[in-house]
């Protein structure tokens, strides 16, 4: 009997249970939640590119700022959306178009290309131009003329190659 009675009571609880309104959870899409957080990342990013060797400590000296030392131009605080893969000398000439820059090559190219990759949102143009060359790994530098409105590569050729490249004057 006593069986009979727990029995009869845990089918009618679990009756109950299974009748009851349950809610769904809310739905955010992941996209959604996984964009919210880096949002706050992206501007973080962006501002610390801001400054020299910020992003990348260990290649620091990459990107110097003449006629004044301080990004006062600005053009050079235009934001840009980089998703770029491919040589620097191309890069610079993409972020020269959009700054209203002139681009300038000096020094000897190195015999293989610089290769970057550089995907960010919301970058000031100079930051952009900072990360770009300290991805570059000392083997370019770029120089920013404020007043003369230039972008100057410099290339760094350790081997200093006796034997001039007749392209090392062109971007």
């Amino acid at each position: 009997m006593r069986l009979a009675q727990n029995v009869f009571l845990i089918f009618g609880l679990l009756s109950c249970a299974a009748c009851a309104v349950t809610t769904s959870p809310e739905t955010t899409s992941l996209s959604a939640l996984i964009d919210a957080e880096t949002s706050v990342v992206d501007r973080e990013i962006a501002d610390a590119g801001l400054y020299n060797g910020v992003l990348e400590p260990y290649a620091t000296g990459t990107t110097t700022l003449l006629n004044p030392d301080v990004v006062a131009d600005e053009r050079l605080m235009t934001v840009v959306h980089s998703a770029f893969t491919g040589p620097i000398e191309d890069f610079v000439s993409t972020m020269a178009l959009e700054t209203g820059y002139r681009v300038i090559a000096q020094g000897e190219k190195p015999g293989a290309p610089i290769m970057i990759t550089l995907i960010q949102r919301d970058l000031p143009a100079m930051g952009a131009l900072r990360e770009a060359f300290f991805q570059g790994k000392e083997r370019a530098t770029l120089v920013v003329d404020q007043r003369a409105m230039t972008m100057t590569i410099v290339y760094s050729r350790p081997e200093g190659s006796p034997v001039p490249h007749i392209e090392d004057t062109e971007v």
